[in-house]
């Protein structure tokens, strides 16, 4: 038998002890009230899942009820049954149409009422596996599926209402910090990949102990995870947030019996008022990330606007370098190599050298690593 709590509103005082004396001999718990405006108080502190209620009743009438009903948030999930002496097909639309999910007849016919709460209480079974399976669905799109953290779609709307925040007080302060696992394509690939994703779930736990249950932890996916901090009170807790983590990551991981040691660079960007999408603040802690990758590993990073233009600058140069090479921009230059003993040349080194009219020459040291990192 389903164990359900019911609410009962009927300002009929026979009618009322009649549907409590069956409810209860139904097993059910049930709340009863004459007036709805106090049964609207008690429904919002217990959400009972049926609820059956006269029509026409002093003050707030049934029907306002359901409506009240259906605009709450958790309003889906209650199965309402209006009890009505009106039976005309223009009045039951009527019902239907306020979000009540069945009606019974006054005078109340004991056996039909048996049936109707059979149905009644089928829907509300049916009901719970509906929400049960939607809020499952729901978890499953915001969450990464290897680790059980938020994905990039939660911190995207998490970052979204801190951003708005941020432009209400400009007080408020948020910070993001963007770690990418070091050597982990190495371990990875050493370990196999059952392995590493084990490694992935065992750094997300470790993650989880290093920041407050307010902090978002994510997963973007691969080796890259996000701590998002809101409501920072000293600008150095980031710092202090991420010391934490290299603290934890000092301890090797127990992987198949194996230690494997790791560390993680990572990225710092503080909130302000000028980031208006969560895509700003993402790029910029994830520029300050990189940065901290070519400090070496287990290194951290804090975003600032050099950063961001340097960025720029190299996509500017990648872009460059792309039409230069459509053009035939570059040369080839041999630098001679003489024998001292007798100044005879024995070789020559080829350089590439990259001659523009509208500008100096571009140093090898500037060019040579992008052409190597786009291939």
């Amino acid at each position: 038998m389903l164990e359900l709590r019911v609410l009962l509103v009927e300002d009929d005082v026979v009618t009322r002890s009649l549907l409590t004396e069956v409810l209860t001999g139904r097993g059910l718990e049930v709340d009863a009230y004459a007036d709805a405006d106090q049964a609207w108080i008690v429904w919002q502190r217990h959400r009972h899942r049926l609820v059956l209620l006269d029509w026409l009743l002093e003050g707030t009438d049934g029907l306002t009820f359901c409506r009240r009903v259906r605009l709450d948030p958790d309003g889906d999930e209650t199965v309402i049954v209006v009890v009505t002496g009106r039976d005309r097909p223009e009045d039951l639309q009527q019902v239907l149409e306020s979000g009540a999910d069945d009606y019974i007849a006054k005078p109340v016919d004991l056996s039909l009422l048996g049936i109707r709460l059979s149905i009644a209480e089928r829907q509300v079974e049916l009901t719970q596996e509906r929400v049960r399976f939607q809020r499952q669905l729901v978890h499953d799109a915001l969450h990464d599926g290897l680790t059980g953290l938020p994905n990039r779609q939660l911190l995207v709307e998490r970052l979204r209402s801190c951003i708005a925040r941020t432009a209400r007080r400009p007080a408020y302060r948020h910070a993001l910090l963007f770690l990418d696992l070091d050597r982990f394509k190495l371990l990875n690939d050493s370990l196999g990949h059952v392995a590493g994703d084990r490694l992935l779930r065992a750094f997300a736990g470790r993650l989880r102990q290093c920041v407050r249950p307010s902090d978002l932890v994510a997963r973007l996916g691969g080796d890259e995870f996000t701590v998002l901090l809101e409501d920072i009170q000293d600008i150095r807790d980031p710092t202090r947030v991420a010391g934490r983590i290299h603290e934890q990551l000092a301890e090797p991981f127990l992987i198949d019996g194996q230690e494997v040691f790791s560390t993680a660079s990572i990225g710092i960007a503080v909130g302000n008022p000028e980031y208006t999408k969560p895509e700003e603040i993402l790029r910029d802690a994830d520029n300050a990330m990189y940065r901290a990758k070519a400090q070496g590993p287990g290194s951290q990073a804090i975003f600032d606007q050099g950063m961001h233009n340097r960025v720029l600058r190299r996509l500017h140069l990648e872009t460059q370098m792309r039409h230069g090479l459509q053009r035939g921009d570059f040369e080839v230059w041999y630098q001679p190599i003489v024998r001292l003993s007798d100044s005879r040349m024995v070789g020559v080194e080829a350089l590439l050298r990259w001659p523009r009219e509208e500008r100096p020459w571009i140093s090898p040291a500037e060019f040579v690593p992008v052409a190597e990192e786009t291939g």
